[in-house]
């Protein structure tokens, strides 16, 4: 890992060296990243100028390509010059996260509180997370053995019996399988 600075660390950091720009209140200044997260950057500022704590900036990276929105979190005069921590204010909303790790996306969007849809692609592998006020209410897959019922009968949850019956009534009523495995009492509410 990289190094970083003294506040207390919610995502992984992953180490980066690029130039960047970062404009704040209408002036440009050139810096270095050093790392990056899900939700921040940490540069070095080749400036000697005074950045605050709490200042609004906007940073442009070409490799990777990054436009962001930020705020200033900390700073720490260091021999090469001023590092800060810039958190993110604008959570990525397309595109491609795959310098992320999957655990690292989840708790960004949690955090962010947005609502949304989570799109995974592997191939011919596709799986939704849908996420409501930051929390994940839904989720779906192209594969068959993602299936909840699927999932449930591999870990011993239900039996055959249970999962076929309960396939019958999904297929008449159109209800949910866990709605269903619930009201048969095959399920508590809980699990």
């Amino acid at each position: 890992m990289c190094a970083a600075g003294k506040d207390k660390r919610y995502f992984t950091r992953y180490c980066l060296k690029s130039s960047l720009k970062l404009n704040i209140n209408g002036r440009t200044f050139n810096a270095g990243a050093v790392n990056y997260s899900f939700d921040g950057i940490e540069a070095v500022v080749e400036s000697t100028q005074h950045i605050t704590k709490g200042a609004f900036v906007n940073v442009h990276m070409d490799n990777p390509d990054l436009d962001t929105k930020g705020e200033v979190v900390w700073t720490q005069k260091t021999p090469q010059g001023l590092a800060i921590g810039i958190k993110r204010l604008d959570i990525p909303r397309r595109g491609s996260m795959e310098r992320y790790s999957l655990a690292d996306i989840l708790i960004g969007l949690q955090r962010s509180g947005k609502t949304g849809v989570l799109k995974v692609i592997n191939g011919a592998v596709m799986k939704k997370v849908y996420i409501k006020d930051g929390d994940m209410v839904f989720s779906f897959s192209n594969q068959d053995s993602d299936r909840l019922g699927e999932i449930l009968l591999k870990e011993g949850k239900i039996n055959r019996e249970h999962y076929d019956q309960s396939v019958s009534l999904l297929k008449k009523t159109g209800k949910k399988q866990g709605t269903i495995l619930v009201e048969l009492g095959y399920l508590k509410p809980q699990e």
